[in-house]
């Protein structure tokens, strides 16, 4: 069973991802408006990877997800 500060922990974790994706659909949606095909984007600090990257590509099913190495920059593509 999780200590209460690792539940807290986990929480935090579920609530900086999901305000990270909602705001990463406003942006796409916004710069979609404009004749955009491309989004790029830092992932922050505290999110892993591999975790963002599931969740995005659930969020944007068919669409291009490209990173750049040892960093966490993206390009989010759609066409």
């Amino acid at each position: 069973m999780p200590s209460a500060t690792e539940l807290r922990a986990l929480f935090d974790d579920h609530a900086k991802l999901d305000r990270f994706i909602k705001k990463l659909v406003e942006q796409v949606e916004s710069v979609a408006k404009f004749g955009e095909r491309d989004l790029y984007f830092t992932i922050p600090d505290g999110l892993e990877r591999s975790v963002v990257e599931a969740e995005l590509r659930k969020t944007f099913p068919g669409c291009r997800l490209i990173r750049a190495w040892f960093t966490r920059h993206y390009t989010l593509s759609w066409a």
